[in-house]
């Protein structure tokens, strides 16, 4: 009966013992920390105004694992940060919160919001958030200058991968608009 359950034992400890090594390797913090430059909704209406780009929205609530290592590993690289300043204006919007906001002439909130949760439990989706029809976090919703989403990705994306898709993301971009598809 021991030598069973440590036969069973061993492997598990093993395993534990490897993906916990493995954690630590993949998610170091960047060599180079940058900062991504977010504006709210209403700086971006300005921003736009004055010089147009697309836009890279952040939908993220405060509890979500995967939203704090977008942010921990992937926002925080100074690659990235370079490359969304220079190219996107950035919005980060917390999808559960309790306040109104004016997106494109309507406002929206979050009429269900429950404050005995607070904002380190889920609650309620903010009316922009089902708007956009965010159903996961993190989710990043891009926009063009007309305020017309092209594209989308949700979940955590390693600095060395979202590079090369926003890379991507904007050579697709001008293909299109260049092509008139």
């Amino acid at each position: 009966m021991k030598k069973t359950a440590l036969t069973l034992l061993l492997p598990c400890l093993l395993l534990l013992s490897f993906d916990s090594e493995g954690q630590r390797q993949r998610f170091q913090e960047p060599t180079e920390i940058g900062e991504i430059k977010w504006v709210t909704f209403k700086e971006l209406k300005k921003l736009q105004r004055k010089e147009p780009r697309k836009v890279m929205i952040d939908f993220y609530t405060p509890w979500c694992p995967p939203c704090k290592m977008l942010n921990q590993y992937t926002f925080r690289d100074k690659r990235v940060a370079d490359f969304v300043n220079e190219n996107f204006y950035a919005v980060k919007f917390n999808a559960q919160h309790d306040g109104k906001i004016k997106y494109r002439g309507k406002k929206y909130e979050n009429p269900n919001f429950d404050p005995t949760k607070g904002q380190k439990r889920r609650n309620s989706r903010h009316e922009l958030a089902q708007n956009f029809k965010v159903t996961a976090f993190p989710t990043i919703v891009f926009i063009d200058e007309e305020y017309a989403e092209f594209k989308r990705v949700k979940g955590f994306k390693k600095a060395d991968k979202f590079i090369p898709f926003l890379e991507k993301l904007l050579q697709d971009q001008v293909e299109y608009d260049t092509t008139g598809k």
